[in-house]
């Protein structure tokens, strides 16, 4: 007599978040998705609905998060709850941005693994009452969380290795950031100068567009362009050098970063306290093979000092001191691109593939001993 096919176990991905607004992380989790079920698991993402435009992929399930910021929060994880308690999954994948009673809930109740992409204790929302709630959150059920938790998910080696973690006793791994990667690199462009390109999806200090702008000052042989998908977000720079492109949707957005001869990483994220990141623009100007300059370190292309890759400054720094570096890199760049074998270190489905593995790892060590409740 034949056995039934064992039911495979479900994970649910939890994002409190309108990932419809973030189209890199949409597309990372697509590509997880797929990795999840792929290697057995029965994988599904919810997420928040807050109106934006947009379609949600059938693998995403959308709870309605509507009211006023502070309020919503609170609202947002009560029906979170609600949601997986009728889901009843074997396992809860949530990208933490800071501790809550409802999360020490839920992780009491099914295994949780963190995806930990920043210093929760130094980095929290941005917005004054939003920001005042996550700390006082932090505080009262931050060390509850982490010890209830089954496992956890490091965007960089950085992280794992903080004390501010080491509560957190189940499984580990480091998995960067991916991105989709094309089949080809994009075709180089036909400038009549040089394009020095910088996309920013929201307008926040540790974009740096202020120090874009003093790029553009000391480097006039070049033309700096600035991509947004709102005129706010680029409101720092309308009195200066810096062209400016709006681009709200993903065609226009390919188009703009089309026309760039060099990229640049993330300007000024030492204003967050950030020393190694693992940025996704990082991920995608590398994955469309456009020369690009970093500003902090990032593990996955560590090493990597090449005519179309480098790193030009860890932490603080101005264009006078950066300025003859950019121009040699510049100039070395027009007409290069990433070769496919860097490329290749950004795809998201190696990514996921071994952030199944860990799922995995945490589903079988389901029969360690609980914590005890606090």
């Amino acid at each position: 007599m034949t056995e039934p096919a064992a039911t495979p176990p479900r994970v649910v991905l939890v994002y409190l978040l309108d990932l419809r607004s973030h189209r890199q992380i949409l597309e990372r989790t697509a590509a997880q998705l797929t990795a999840f079920q792929d290697s057995g698991l029965d994988a599904v993402a919810v997420c928040l609905d807050r109106g934006l435009p947009g379609e949600f992929p059938s693998a995403v399930e959308a709870l309605p998060s509507r009211g006023p910021r502070l309020l919503r929060a609170f609202l947002d994880a009560r029906r979170l709850r609600t949601h997986l308690e009728k889901e009843h999954p074997a396992a809860v994948v949530v990208r933490y941005g800071f501790a809550s009673h409802t999360l020490v809930r839920i992780a009491r109740r099914f295994p949780m693994i963190l995806e930990i992409h920043s210093d929760d204790t130094r980095e929290l929302p941005s917005g004054r009452l939003v920001r005042a709630y996550a700390a006082v959150s932090n505080r009262l059920y931050r060390s509850r969380l982490l010890h209830a938790v089954r496992g956890a998910m490091f965007v960089t080696r950085a992280l794992v290795s903080l004390p501010v973690f080491a509560e957190i006793t189940g499984p580990r791994a480091v998995i960067p950031n991916g991105v989709v990667l094309p089949a080809h690199a994009l075709p180089v462009p036909q400038n009549d100068r040089p394009v020095v390109g910088y996309s920013v999806g929201y307008a926040a200090p540790w974009q740096g567009l202020d120090r874009l702008a003093a790029l553009a000052d000391a480097l006039p042989e070049f033309t700096f362009r600035l991509v947004a998908p709102a005129p706010v977000i680029a409101e720092a720079v309308r009195d200066s050098r810096v062209e400016i492109i709006i681009a709200g949707d993903i065609a226009s957005y390919r188009a703009a970063v089309a026309g760039f001869d060099v990229a640049l990483g993330g300007l000024a994220l030492d204003r967050k306290g950030i020393e190694v990141a693992s940025a996704l623009k990082v991920r995608e100007s590398v994955s469309l093979g456009i020369p690009t300059l970093l500003f902090s370190r990032d593990e996955d292309l560590e090493g990597i000092d090449s005519a179309t890759l480098t790193t030009v400054a860890r932490g603080s720094w101005t264009a006078t001191e950066v300025a003859p570096t950019v121009r040699e890199f510049v100039r070395g760049a027009v007409g290069a691109r990433i070769p496919d074998t860097v490329r290749q270190l950004v795809d998201v489905r190696t990514k996921a593939e071994r952030y199944a593995a860990l799922v995995h790892e945490v589903l079988a060590d389901g029969e360690r001993t609980q914590p005890a409740h606090r």
